[in-house]
């Protein structure tokens, strides 16, 4: 039965995830976009040849003085999507994401609305409800900028590579050390040997503490993957955190399959599991109880008119019950004895 459960689940939540297409190429293109009266331009990459799903749209900016194109190479999501999402690395105005200005922030909102309405492609339709933002340094505090003023109901989640939380004018600070503004989901790398102004290490913990705070996180953790990544438990948005040893301000390696992987999770918001409800980094609540007894083949008694779980429980533990707190489990300890019954309603095998 619980086998059965975890195969109909996986299949659900394959579905949900979209389509993985085996060996998926991707097609660049370059789009302009005119914002606040402002050419901005951008490099379009998605699955060769389009597709028939709505496709989850990862937003990518750079750091500064860097290049679409540059990160692009540098983060290969594209590999681990594998034609499962449509993808924008914007460009920005000057070389650098303008995080540090209102006007900046407000500008670059536009730009990712505009980007979100119309991503311009034939064959590729975008889902509004997949918006994922990945930012790396300059860009991943432009990205944080981002999803705290369009929020969790814009952007789904975010990949933040080495980049701050701007503290000006976008939100306060709440007396458990929180943000006021409606932040996504978040999974946070940081190397543990940065040390550059305003980006370094300790700065990186903080702002983790910030989103954990925010997001109302118990302090215990779940390892995910890749290693040494952990997802905190019982956060009202997920949050995620990748310490990475011996790394200074620079791309993790393995960054584009933790983000990846993190998006990805994504799929399912509501899933109904049969099991005794232990599910670390989930909220669960108990939708009924079960009732279960000890039921055999009349060929397992083999003619006795008498028979102990005690028994029963060691002939069955040839095949070991998948689920902790069954009857199998508990009855060496509760011992039970039953007399067969003959029933006349039909039989099924088990």
């Amino acid at each position: 039965m619980d086998r059965s459960f975890a195969s109909c689940l996986s299949i659900l939540l394959l579905a949900l995830a979209g389509p993985v297409l085996a060996g998926a190429g991707y097609t660049t293109q370059a789009r302009n976009y005119t914002v606040d009266a402002i050419q901005r331009s951008t490099l379009h990459s998605y699955p060769t040849g389009g597709s028939a799903q709505h496709l989850p749209l990862i937003i990518v900016l750079y750091g500064d003085g860097g290049t679409a194109a540059g990160i692009r190479a540098a983060l290969p999501l594209e590999a681990q999507a594998n034609g499962a999402a449509a993808f924008s690395y914007l460009s920005s105005a000057g070389g650098s994401f303008e995080y540090w200005t209102d006007a900046g922030r407000g500008h670059e909102g536009r730009f990712v609305q505009a980007v979100i309405a119309n991503y311009g492609v034939a064959g590729i339709t975008i889902d509004p409800a997949r918006v994922y933002l990945v930012g790396f340094s300059g860009g991943g505090t432009m990205a944080q900028a981002l999803g705290c003023r369009l929020g969790a109901g814009v952007i789904r989640k975010m990949g933040i590579h080495s980049g701050s939380l701007y503290s000006v004018g976008d939100f306060t600070y709440t007396g458990n050390g929180g943000v006021s503004c409606n932040l996504p989901g978040t999974m946070l790398v940081w190397g543990m040997l940065d040390q550059t102004k305003g980006v370094d290490y300790a700065t990186g913990q903080a702002i983790r503490n910030n989103h954990l705070a925010t997001q109302n996180c118990a302090a215990n953790t779940t390892n995910t993957t890749p290693a040494p990544c952990v997802a905190y438990d019982q956060c009202t948005r997920p949050v995620e955190w990748c310490a990475i040893d011996g790394l200074g301000h620079a791309l993790w390696s393995q960054s584009a399959q933790a983000f990846w992987r993190y998006f990805a999770e994504d799929g399912v918001d509501l899933a109904i599991r049969f099991g005794t409800g232990d599910y670390p980094g989930l909220l669960v609540e108990r939708l009924f109880e079960e009732s279960v007894f000890p039921v055999c083949s009349p060929s397992l008694l083999k003619g006795r008119r008498r028979r102990c779980s005690r028994t029963v429980s060691k002939a069955a533990s040839r095949r070991p019950h998948p689920r902790a707190g069954s009857w199998v489990t508990t009855s060496a300890t509760n011992a039970t004895c039953w007399r067969p019954r003959t029933s006349t309603s039909p039989r099924s095998r088990i």
